[in-house]
Parts: structure tokens; sequence; C-alpha cells
């Protein structure tokens, strides 16, 4: 495992750098409650919303969701890719 300097983050308001086990699922493998292998019910809360507490690489930390229909792991309000 290696580390990443901020400055090789390009948008720091916008990159993950912690979050709840079922906000991976659903921003990096794109799983829904139809297509998760695993009961992703129970990984759900917040009225089934795909929302988790997030924090990103600037230090703020934010209710989330978290799309599983984006076929990348980018979105408008989050990044798993620090180059985007």
């Amino acid at each position: 495992m290696s580390s990443i300097k901020l400055s090789q983050v390009a948008k720091p308001s916008r990159f993950v750098v912690f979050t709840s086990w079922g906000a991976y699922w659903v921003g990096w493998r794109h799983w829904t409650l139809t297509t998760a292998p695993y009961p992703m019910a129970d990984l759900l809360w917040h009225w089934k919303s795909y929302r988790w507490n997030t924090l990103f690489s600037d230090g703020h930390s934010s209710m989330i969701k978290f799309d599983p229909n984006l076929y990348d792991t980018n979105a408008p309000n989050y990044s798993f890719d620090r180059r985007y």
C-alpha cells in the first residue's frame, strides 16, 4: 500500500478519503439493492437513500449520495480517483 501527497490530488474537495463500507460498494462497484451479491439493504441507512457520511481530502465531511448508476468512480460531488 502506498500513500499520496495532497499536491497529487487534483480536487481535494471531491476526493474521498474515507466513507462507510456500503458507500464504496455503491460508488466503486455500482451495486444496487437488486444487483449486489451481498444483502445491500444491510448496508443502507437513512431511508435507503444511498447516502453515507464521507470524509474528503481537504478535511471536510458531508452526507453524500453515492449514485450506483454512474459507470465510473467519479460523480459531480465525489471522486475515488485522485486525478479528477
